[in-house]
């Protein structure tokens, strides 16, 4: 009896963290890229004081809901959002 009364509390559990996996929403990305034969290299994040940098081919990810970031990138001169 203690064994079925396990199971179903395992099979409860599963699905729940099944569906709180789906209530998850995913944030998505926005993509910046450093204009040709410019050399914008980073910068630091207002709030978080750290250094952002781009990738090897000189693209930016930065999360939709990450304004602070955002406003930065938009107003770069050498920056190109995609």
């Amino acid at each position: 009896m203690a064994k079925k009364v396990e199971e179903t509390i395992e099979k409860e559990e599963v699905k729940t963290v099944e569906e709180e996996s789906k209530n998850v929403q995913e944030v998505s990305k926005v993509e910046f890229r450093v204009a040709k034969d410019k050399n914008f290299v980073g910068f630091v994040h207002p709030k978080t004081r750290r250094f952002v940098t781009g990738d090897k081919d000189g693209k930016f990810f930065i999360k939709d809901n990450d304004t602070d970031a955002l406003k930065i990138l938009r107003e770069a001169a050498d920056i190109v959002e995609i």
